[in-house]
């Protein structure tokens, strides 16, 4: 996939966070951080690919406790 400059270094820097939070061990919210930190790398990842194909019809996807039964 063909980056623009400004989403190559979107990725850059995802990736550097992404990083520093693996190697942030002690952190007291290690599994959240990690999980937080690889989470804005997909969505990140999806946006490029959604504006590169021009997908407008994007789902969104809510949190269980936001669905009404």
């Amino acid at each position: 996939m063909h980056l623009s400059l400004e989403q190559q270094i979107v990725c850059r820097r995802d990736l550097e966070l992404l990083e520093l939070c693996i190697k942030d061990t002690e952190h007291r919210f290690y599994r959240e951080m990690l999980i937080n930190a690889m989470q804005t790398a997909i969505l990140d990842f999806f946006d490029f690919h959604a504006r590169i194909y021009d997908e407008s019809d994007i789902s969104t996807q809510m949190p269980p406790s936001y669905i009404v039964s």
